[in-house]
């Protein structure tokens, strides 16, 4: 907070970074910050970058997903969108085949839960469901449980249809935590990928949750 209540003070200080004034650098302000604080940071920088607009590129990175959907939604989406939206670039670093990119993904959502959502649906699509997908399903159900107000991923599965609930949820569990050994396929064996598909479905159809941005 310190260090970033100083860059505030001396961006209102005029030559102190001599040549390097027209790029300005921000690396993840929000690390350790509490959901309130990540709310009031983003509304800083864009009330930082309104003030700059035309003369100083401001380039922002962040590992924090709830950051970059609220600045993408206020500067792509929000009232000023017009005065912000041809002078902003949103872009998501992807690795594909050991291949690192900017990617623009502007037909993705960046909440995390509706994330995972997306990932889990595109692999399914693809035939490539793999171990660590159904250790996100679970994380997916951990945080709809949390929302729902209790601890436990059986009461979700119960709500979106499973009467044999607490029996899958130890199943999940179980699978989510399997060490996969370098002699292993990471591949799910067709019960567990049917399984998966069954979450996944019911998921879906009992909160319609939205997944895509058109």
């Amino acid at each position: 907070m310190f260090v970033w209540c100083f860059f505030l003070a001396m961006m209102e200080v005029e030559g102190w970074a001599n040549e390097q004034i027209q790029h300005i650098f921000i690396d993840d302000p929000v690390s350790s910050l509490d959901d309130h604080n990540i709310f009031v940071t983003a509304s800083t920088l864009v009330d930082l970058i309104d003030k700059h607009l035309g003369n100083r590129k401001i380039i922002i990175a962040t590992h924090h997903v709830g950051m970059f959907s609220i600045l993408f939604d206020w500067l792509m989406k929000g009232e000023k969108r017009d005065r912000y939206k041809q002078r902003t670039k949103a872009r998501i670093l992807s690795e594909m085949d050991g291949e690192v990119s900017l990617e623009d993904r502007n037909s993705d959502v960046f909440l995390y839960h509706l994330r995972v959502l997306q990932l889990l649906e595109q692999a399914r699509q693809q035939k490539e469901v793999r171990a660590y997908h159904l250790a996100l399903l679970r994380q997916v159900l951990e945080s709809v449980s949390s929302f729902l107000g209790v601890g436990r991923i059986g009461y979700t599965l119960g709500r979106i249809g499973f009467e044999d609930a607490e029996q899958i949820s130890r199943i999940v569990h179980t699978l989510a935590h399997k060490n996969v050994y370098h002699y292993e396929s990471d591949l799910l064996v067709p019960d567990s990928l049917a399984l998966f598909d069954d979450i996944l479905e019911k998921l879906n159809a009992h909160f319609a949750f939205v997944t895509h941005t058109d």
